[in-house]
């Protein structure tokens, strides 16, 4: 019962810090346009890639994902 109540308490901190993901995917948009209007579209491009892998390091650090997942064979191979 202690750890439910714990688990409950963790999510509703979750939920009040985090930010929606409309809320994030306006501020990337937002990063991208003045990238790509102040800087051209080298610049553009240079906010993008280190917004994905910011979000790939992002996803790892909150253990979603695993550095397995991109070395591991697929076990369906086309052949």
């Amino acid at each position: 019962m202690q750890e439910t109540q714990e688990t409950q308490e963790m999510q509703e901190t979750q939920e009040e810090h985090s930010m929606s993901l409309a809320v994030v995917g306006l501020i990337a948009g937002m990063a991208l346009g003045f990238a790509g209007y102040f800087g051209g579209f080298g610049a553009f491009l240079l906010v993008a890639a280190l917004g994905a892998v910011g979000f790939v390091v992002g996803r790892f650090l909150e253990g979603d994902l695993d550095l397995g997942d991109f070395f591991r064979p697929r076990d369906d191979r086309r052949r």
